[in-house]
């Protein structure tokens, strides 16, 4: 990005025909890169809420294992005021907090 950016002022400010085409052929790519991410997001998205509905009951599995994760999850739920992916029952998937009949947690 910092080439990118200083190919474009420094292309306009000297009047450099290369690097303002530099700019711009890469200025292209890049926007015709986000333009295809947001088409496939858009027709895969029932596929990317799966895999991040996994992506966060597998982390909640381990939420006491990794000082990391646990800030980031913590953050998470904070930021965004959620609980789990589907709701506080997630976290009965966590050994820690599983509050089932079978296993009375305090």
């Amino acid at each position: 990005m910092f080439i990118l950016g200083f190919a474009g002022c420094i292309g306009a400010l000297r009047e450099n025909t290369f690097l303002l085409k530099f700019f711009s052929v890469f200025l292209g790519i890049i926007f015709f890169l986000e333009l295809t991410a947001g088409v496939l997001a858009f027709v895969f998205k029932d596929w990317i809420k799966d895999q991040l509905y996994f992506f966060i009951n597998n982390n909640i599995r381990a939420y006491r294992d990794d000082i990391d994760l646990q800030n980031l999850i913590d953050f998470t739920q904070e930021y965004w005021q959620c609980c789990g992916a589907f709701g506080a029952d997630d976290w009965n998937l966590n050994i820690y907090f599983n509050c089932t009949d079978s296993n009375a947690s305090r």
